[in-house]
């Protein structure tokens, strides 16, 4: 449960640009578990290269799920674009916090520099899926863990093999990837459990 104090900071950016925005890319695109993405630090993004380390997690203890989870992936270019953007709108925020900000060196934080908890991207992400839709119609409440499934669907659809989207995603093999995470059906009742 989040707290109400963590709600009104999630409430004052909704007319500002999606804070979150680079890190739903990264979910979308690469599967990335919620955790994984709250625990990325900018010395594990190489943007460069187009190349990102998924080596911890905000997991107590910080490591990943299973030995599997830990890996290298390249970053599409959408992704790139937007962690560009999203490393702009920080060093703003840093500026602007001074000597409040908490340098925690993680790419997705508050503007203060200080960590996420696990309910606000899953805030900010129902709220976003609840708004989307030609119209405003909306595609119901969704937890931002289901973005893996997600991209396990989008991968598949274009065709990589299931051993590719099972690295990708960090699962230990891929009956998981195939039993779990493959839909297209996107109405909340037929979606599978979240993947872990």
């Amino acid at each position: 449960m989040t707290c109400i104090s963590c709600r009104s900071q999630l409430d004052e950016h909704d007319d500002k640009a999606p804070r979150l925005e680079a890190l739903f890319v990264l979910a979308i695109t690469l599967g990335l578990r919620p955790g994984e993405l709250r625990g990325l630090t900018w010395d594990l993004a190489d943007l460069d290269n187009a190349v990102i380390k998924v080596w911890r997690s905000a997991r107590k203890g910080g490591d990943t799920k299973t030995p599997a989870s830990k890996r290298t992936l390249e970053l599409p270019k959408r992704a790139v674009k937007a962690l560009i953007k999203h490393k702009a709108l920080q060093d703003r925020e840093r500026a602007a916090a001074g000597s409040a900000w908490q340098d925690n060196n993680l790419v997705f934080c508050l503007e203060d520099g200080t960590p996420y908890t696990g309910d606000a991207p899953n805030l900010r992400f129902s709220r976003i899926t609840k708004r989307a839709g030609p119209g405003w119609a909306g595609l119901g409440h969704w937890h931002a863990h289901e973005s893996r499934h997600t991209a396990v669907s989008i991968m598949s659809k274009n065709g990589v093999p299931i051993q590719d989207i099972s690295d990708t995603v960090g699962h230990k093999s891929t009956h998981v990837t195939e039993t779990v995470c493959r839909y297209t059906n996107s109405s909340p009742s037929s979606r599978p459990a979240p993947l872990r």
